[in-house]
C-alpha cells in the first residue's frame, strides 16, 4: 500500500466575525501520514496508530467524536492474503476498537453513531457494540438522507442472453436491527438500461452502479456506471436520477 496523505476537516465557526486565530483553534482534522492515522485538534497533531497500514479516507461521525478508518492486515483465515479491518477511534477517550475483520466502504449514518459497511456483498450495520446483517447481493450502498435505510446497488449478471444491467433498491431499516429480514424486504427503485452512453460509439454495458451520492437537497442521486469492477476512467459514465418522494421521475 503506497503512502498517502488524505485530509478531512470539521470546522465549527461559533461567531461569524470571530478572529482568525480563534477559528484556527476550532479546526479538527484527521489525515493519513506514512500509513498511519493522525488528528489535528486545537493546533496540536497527535498520532493515533502505529501500524503503517491505515488506508482510505478516515470519516468523522456526525457528532465529531468518532473516526472510522480501515487497516490492511494479514488475513485471519486465508494464508498469504490480506484483509481490510474496520476500526473506530474516539477522540475524547482515546479508545480504539475493531468493528469488523474484513469490511469495505464504511459509512456513518447521517444522524446517529452507526456504521454500515460492505462485507463481500453483504451489507452490515454496527452500533459500535455488535454487527448485524442487513442485505445481500450489494455491490455498493449509501445511507438514505434521514438515516432510515439504504439505497442499494446490485450489479448485473451474465445470463444466456448476455449481461443484465445494474439495479437500485431501497431498504428501510428500523432501530431494532435484530428484526431485519436479510433476504428481501427491499423496494425496487430503478433498473438501468442494458447499455447507456452519449452516442452509439460511446455506449457501455451498465453492469455496475457505484459511488452512490445524494445531493444536499435529497432530490438528486449521482453515481458512476461502469462495465467492469476494475474500470478505467475512459470507460465510465456519470449518471444522475431526479427523485420525488422516493420515486424516480426522470434521469
Amino acid at each position: 500500500m503506497k503512502p498517502a496523505f488524505i485530509l478531512t476537516f470539521i470546522i465549527a465557526i461559533l461567531f461569524p466575525l470571530a478572529p482568525s486565530a480563534n477559528v484556527e483553534n476550532q479546526v479538527r482534522a484527521a489525515f493519513l501520514r506514512s500509513g498511519d492515522l493522525w488528528i489535528l485538534i486545537d493546533g496540536q497533531e497527535k498520532k493515533v496508530t502505529d501500524s503503517g497500514k491505515v488506508f482510505a479516507k478516515p470519516q468523522w461521525s456526525k457528532d465529531g467524536n468518532w473516526l472510522v478508518y480501515q487497516v490492511e492486515a494479514p488475513s485471519e483465515f486465508n494464508n498469504g492474503e490480506n484483509q481490510s479491518e474496520v476500526w473506530i477511534y474516539n477522540i475524547k477517550t482515546d479508545e480504539k476498537k475493531k468493528i469488523f475483520y474484513n469490511g469495505y466502504s464504511p459509512k456513518w449514518a447521517p444522524h446517529k453513531n452507526v456504521i454500515a459497511y460492505n462485507d463481500r456483498g453483504i451489507l452490515d450495520i454496527s452500533d459500535l457494540k455488535r454487527f448485524y446483517n442487513i442485505a445481500t447481493g450489494v455491490s455498493d450502498f449509501t445511507w438514505l438522507p434521514d438515516s432510515s435505510g439504504f439505497l442499494l446497488s446490485s450489479s448485473g449478471t451474465l445470463r444466456p442472453d448476455g449481461w443484465s444491467s445494474a439495479s437500485l433498491f431501497i431498504k428501510k431499516v428500523g432501530d431494532n436491527y435484530e428484526d431485519i429480514i436479510l433476504f428481501g424486504g427491499v423496494e425496487p427503485f430503478f433498473t438501468l438500461p442494458r447499455e447507456i452512453g452519449t452516442t452509439d460509439k460511446n455506449n457501455i454495458i451498465a453492469i455496475y452502479a457505484e459511488q452512490l451520492t445524494y445531493s444536499p437537497s435529497g432530490k438528486w442521486i449521482s453515481f458512476v456506471v461502469s462495465p467492469t469492477a476494475s474500470w478505467s476512467m475512459d470507460s465510465v459514465i456519470w449518471f444522475a436520477l431526479l427523485t420525488r418522494k422516493g420515486k424516480t421521475s426522470k434521469y
